[in-house]
């Protein structure tokens, strides 16, 4: 009997599966690829290592003063010292002997507040008892309760003037050291110069007319 197309066809087609099957099992051997040991750095024991807290932390601080200090003197920063310490930008720009007068102004009204504080204090109390009836420390002179409140509200109003004078003193010390620190920068070497010298100048009439000007060099 003849074999037909499709008993060709299905030997065919498992010859060539099984040659597939035979083929998928071969083991692959190829060799693996050689080991790099310098691919992969050495680890360092942590407990080989020494780390100096004090001088990194002393370099963190020699590396802040010399950074806010790099640009000296610049007026921004005389400005935010003066306002957070007192004579602090004095202090910046190096005018020590403005330091004294700035704590000495600072001092003045500062004393100024703690006596109108306590004689304002001393005055109520005294008019409060003189209201109830009661004795005080002007008990029996001259003074009557219009009197005792009269003082009483000048010594208040001295108190919030000394308040206001001490705020008014940081004020114009912050601005004293910020100014300073700009004249620091300007420039004041001998190539500023001026002199006079003859000039000539035409008129819109058509007369000459001649004088003197002022030349300024940068």
């Amino acid at each position: 009997m003849k074999p037909n197309a499709l008993t060709i066809l299905v030997s065919f087609f498992l010859f060539f599966a099984s040659g597939n099957f035979a083929t998928a099992q071969v083991t692959d051997t190829l060799p693996p690829p050689p080991h790099d040991s310098t691919a992969v750095p050495a680890l360092i024991p942590l407990d080989t290592l020494h780390i100096d807290s004090t001088a990194i932390a002393k370099k963190k601080k020699e590396g802040f003063i010399k950074r806010y200090f790099a640009d000296y003197p610049n007026p921004n920063k005389a400005l935010y010292m003066a306002l957070a310490i007192p004579a602090g930008g004095q202090l910046y720009n190096k005018r020590w002997w403005k330091v004294p007068i700035a704590y000495g102004a600072y001092a003045m009204f500062i004393v100024a507040i703690d006596r109108n504080t306590s004689r304002y204090r001393l005055y109520r109390d005294a008019y409060i008892a003189e209201l109830k009836g009661e004795l005080h420390p002007f008990s029996g002179t001259s003074l009557d309760a219009n009197d005792l409140r009269t003082i009483r509200d000048g010594y208040d109003k001295n108190k919030q003037l000394s308040y206001i004078g001490l705020v008014a003193t940081h004020l114009v010390v912050t601005a004293e050291a910020f100014v300073d620190a700009h004249l620091r920068t300007f420039d004041v070497s001998d190539d500023i110069s001026f002199h006079l010298k003859p000039a000539a100048t035409l008129l819109p009439s058509g007369e000459a007319f001649t004088g003197v000007g002022l030349v300024v060099r940068f």
